[in-house]
Protein backbone atom coordinates (compact mmCIF):
# COMPACT_ATOMS: atom_id res chain seq x y z
CA UNK A 1 0.00 0.00 0.00
CA UNK A 2 2.89 2.34 0.72
CA UNK A 3 4.39 1.58 -2.69
CA UNK A 4 1.12 2.45 -4.44
CA UNK A 5 0.79 5.69 -2.48
CA UNK A 6 4.37 6.70 -3.28
CA UNK A 7 3.87 5.74 -6.93
CA UNK A 8 0.74 7.90 -7.24
CA UNK A 9 2.51 10.84 -5.60
CA UNK A 10 5.47 10.40 -7.96
CA UNK A 11 3.07 10.14 -10.92
CA UNK A 12 1.28 13.37 -9.94
CA UNK A 13 4.56 15.24 -9.48
CA UNK A 14 5.89 13.95 -12.82
CA UNK A 15 2.70 15.03 -14.62
CA UNK A 16 2.86 18.45 -12.96
CA UNK A 17 6.48 18.90 -14.02
CA UNK A 18 5.61 17.78 -17.55
CA UNK A 19 2.79 20.34 -17.68
CA UNK A 20 5.06 23.14 -16.45
CA UNK A 21 7.76 22.13 -18.95
CA UNK A 22 5.32 22.10 -21.87
CA UNK A 23 3.74 25.44 -20.92
CA UNK A 24 7.15 27.08 -20.65
CA UNK A 25 8.35 25.53 -23.92
CA UNK A 26 5.23 26.63 -25.81
CA UNK A 27 5.45 30.21 -24.51
CA UNK A 28 9.10 30.51 -25.59
CA UNK A 29 8.88 28.74 -28.94
CA UNK A 30 5.68 29.90 -30.59
CA UNK A 31 3.96 33.11 -29.70
CA UNK A 32 1.72 33.22 -32.78
CA UNK A 33 -1.03 30.93 -31.41
CA UNK A 34 -0.51 28.04 -33.84
CA UNK A 35 -0.64 24.44 -32.72
CA UNK A 36 2.32 22.19 -33.34
CA UNK A 37 2.85 18.51 -32.82
CA UNK A 38 3.99 19.01 -29.21
CA UNK A 39 0.81 20.83 -28.24
CA UNK A 40 -1.40 18.19 -29.89
CA UNK A 41 0.59 15.36 -28.29
CA UNK A 42 0.26 17.06 -24.91
CA UNK A 43 -3.49 17.43 -25.33
CA UNK A 44 -3.85 13.76 -26.28
CA UNK A 45 -1.70 12.74 -23.32
CA UNK A 46 -3.73 14.94 -20.97
CA UNK A 47 -6.94 13.43 -22.35
CA UNK A 48 -5.65 9.92 -21.64
CA UNK A 49 -4.69 10.90 -18.11
CA UNK A 50 -8.10 12.43 -17.43
CA UNK A 51 -9.81 9.38 -18.95
CA UNK A 52 -7.81 6.96 -16.79
CA UNK A 53 -8.33 9.04 -13.65
CA UNK A 54 -12.08 9.40 -14.21
CA UNK A 55 -12.81 5.75 -14.94
CA UNK A 56 -10.44 4.38 -12.31
CA UNK A 57 -12.21 6.57 -9.75
CA UNK A 58 -15.59 5.27 -10.93
CA UNK A 59 -14.29 1.68 -10.71
CA UNK A 60 -12.90 2.14 -7.19
CA UNK A 61 -16.07 3.82 -5.95
CA UNK A 62 -18.19 1.03 -7.47
CA UNK A 63 -16.02 -1.64 -5.88
CA UNK A 64 -16.15 0.07 -2.48
CA UNK A 65 -19.93 0.39 -2.78
CA UNK A 66 -20.30 -3.30 -3.63
CA UNK A 67 -17.94 -4.30 -0.83
CA UNK A 68 -19.83 -2.35 1.82
CA UNK A 69 -23.36 -3.20 0.61
CA UNK A 70 -23.15 -6.78 -0.64
CA UNK A 71 -22.55 -9.86 1.48
CA UNK A 72 -20.95 -11.65 -1.49
CA UNK A 73 -17.89 -9.41 -1.24
CA UNK A 74 -17.39 -9.78 2.51
CA UNK A 75 -14.33 -11.67 3.64
CA UNK A 76 -14.91 -14.14 6.43
CA UNK A 77 -12.62 -13.89 9.41
CA UNK A 78 -10.81 -17.12 10.20
CA UNK A 79 -8.89 -18.24 13.23
CA UNK A 80 -5.69 -19.51 11.63
CA UNK A 81 -4.52 -21.16 14.84
CA UNK A 82 -7.70 -23.23 14.90
CA UNK A 83 -7.29 -24.18 11.22
CA UNK A 84 -3.68 -25.19 11.87
CA UNK A 85 -4.72 -27.35 14.84
CA UNK A 86 -7.37 -29.03 12.66
CA UNK A 87 -4.79 -29.80 9.97
CA UNK A 88 -2.41 -31.24 12.57
CA UNK A 89 -5.21 -33.38 14.00
CA UNK A 90 -6.08 -34.77 10.56
CA UNK A 91 -2.41 -35.48 9.87
CA UNK A 92 -2.07 -37.44 13.14
CA UNK A 93 -5.23 -39.42 12.36
CA UNK A 94 -3.85 -40.70 9.07
CA UNK A 95 -0.26 -41.01 10.26
CA UNK A 96 1.08 -38.99 7.35
CA UNK A 97 3.11 -35.84 7.29
CA UNK A 98 0.16 -33.82 6.07
CA UNK A 99 -3.57 -34.32 5.94
CA UNK A 100 -3.45 -34.69 2.15
CA UNK A 101 -1.10 -37.68 2.36
CA UNK A 102 -3.39 -39.50 4.72
CA UNK A 103 -6.53 -38.75 2.73
CA UNK A 104 -4.94 -39.90 -0.52
CA UNK A 105 -3.65 -43.12 1.10
CA UNK A 106 -7.09 -43.82 2.57
CA UNK A 107 -8.75 -43.33 -0.82
CA UNK A 108 -6.22 -45.60 -2.53
CA UNK A 109 -6.69 -48.34 0.08
CA UNK A 110 -10.47 -48.05 -0.20
CA UNK A 111 -10.30 -48.26 -4.00
CA UNK A 112 -8.06 -51.37 -4.09
CA UNK A 113 -9.76 -53.29 -1.26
Amino acid sequence: MVFRTNFVIFWLIANSLYYIMIVEFIEHESGDGSFGYLEIFSLVLAGLVVFRFLFSTIYILGWKFRYTCSANYKIEEQDLKQVYKQIQKEAKEYGGESSDDGIIEAKVEKFYT
